[in-house]
């Protein structure tokens, strides 16, 4: 499961009398003699202040020199954070659009659904059939054509917000590719994806950045080799990166000071890297959310702007359109026997090159305010 992380990192704090100062040293307290570098261990990439120079009753010392931080942890690897997200409501260039939600998802149950419902599982009361229609290329992405615009429609900055957080170093994705070479197209590049811990600092998106991987993601935390989010079928063909092995992501994302839970059933990825593979673009991150599941989410969050949110009308009425937005089985699959239980996803996404951080634990989640 994909959590966000909310350990920092850590800054060595040292005091001399009264005195604090973060990643900084104190000044020696023998007359002349100069006071010992900053350092620091943080995962940023600014150095500690130089050490104040020597005591009085005679000439100070030269101040000491700035300590730095360390380098990332070393890895033969490729490793990837993401940078920015694309939720549908704007396309590639971040121009508002109906239709953008389009651009994103992928074919999930390789049916294509144009008004007509034959072999499609059973849609929530009330719900037209053109609620379940697909995009060109029968692609699915009903949180996209249906639940986002309610999403701006309660926060005109919907997007904006959570990629801030992103760019503020809050939670990411990190994205690890096994073995990528320079060539365009590579047989295997395998490929494990994990939870990005708070980063402590604004992401630099530069390679700097020492991104912590958060212990939740891993069966062994001590083993990054042990992601849940493993792609051991990756391949590269004219740099477009694909896995078919479907995984259950979960991405956590701040929400006006609580956290939101994504789980995202039936996922995949795909992105196309740079021709000097340090980032990449137009990144798809598809699959299915559980009507069940996301409910419990939103009126989660709900609740946590008004209590009163927790159930009600206006509850009520914001649920029913959600459930109406259900166009699938959250197993990927139609049957017209069965009401459909999930919502197709389809999230765009890019990457910079990241350097690797520290395995952190995982946080607790954020209590539900609801009962």
């Amino acid at each position: 499961m994909l959590r966000r992380a909310w350990i920092t990192g850590s800054v060595l704090v040292l005091t001399c009398g009264a005195g604090l100062g973060a990643a900084a040293s104190c000044a020696s307290q023998v007359d002349g003699t100069g006071g010992a570098g900053g350092v620091t261990t943080s995962s940023s990439s600014s150095g500690g202040q130089g050490g104040a120079g020597g005591g009085a009753g005679g000439l100070g010392g030269a101040g000491g020199t700035g300590g730095h931080a360390p380098a990332c942890t070393p890895s033969p690897d490729a490793w990837f954070a993401v940078n920015e997200f694309w939720f549908g409501d704007t396309d590639w260039n971040g121009t508002s659009s109906s239709s953008a939600w389009q651009l994103f998802g992928r074919d999930v149950d390789g049916v294509t659904t144009q008004n007509d419902l034959t072999g499609h599982c059973q849609l929530y009361a009330g719900t037209p059939a053109a609620a379940a229609n697909d995009a060109p290329g029968g692609i699915d992405n009903s949180w996209g054509r249906n639940l986002v615009p309610i999403m701006v429609g309660l926060n005109p900055a919907f997007g904006a917000t959570i990629n801030g957080s992103v760019g503020a170093g809050e939670f990411t994705l990190l994205v690890r590719l096994q073995g990528l070479g320079a060539a365009a197209t590579q047989a295997s590049v395998p490929g494990l994806a994990y939870g990005g811990g708070t980063l402590g600092h604004a992401a630099t998106f530069d390679g700097q950045d020492c991104w912590p991987v958060n212990d939740g993601t891993l069966t062994d935390p001590l083993d990054l080799d042990t992601s849940t989010l493993s792609f051991p079928d990756g391949a590269l063909a004219a740099d477009v990166w694909t896995s078919d092995l479907a995984v259950t992501i979960s991405l956590t994302v701040p929400n006006a000071g609580f956290d939101f839970p994504m789980k995202i059933h039936q996922a995949k990825l795909a992105f196309t890297l740079d021709a000097d593979h340090q980032g990449a673009t137009h990144g798809i991150l598809s699959g299915v959310l559980d009507v069940n599941e996301f409910l419990a989410a939103m009126q989660a969050v709900a609740g946590s702007i008004d209590p009163s949110l927790c159930a009600g009308a206006t509850w009520d009425s914001l649920a029913n359109q959600m459930k109406q937005a259900a166009d699938i089985l959250v197993d990927g699959t139609q049957d017209p026997a069965v009401a459909c239980n999930g919502i197709s996803i389809g999230l765009g996404f890019s990457l910079a090159r990241d350097g690797l951080g520290a395995i952190v634990e995982e946080p607790t989640p954020s209590p539900s305010p609801c009962p």
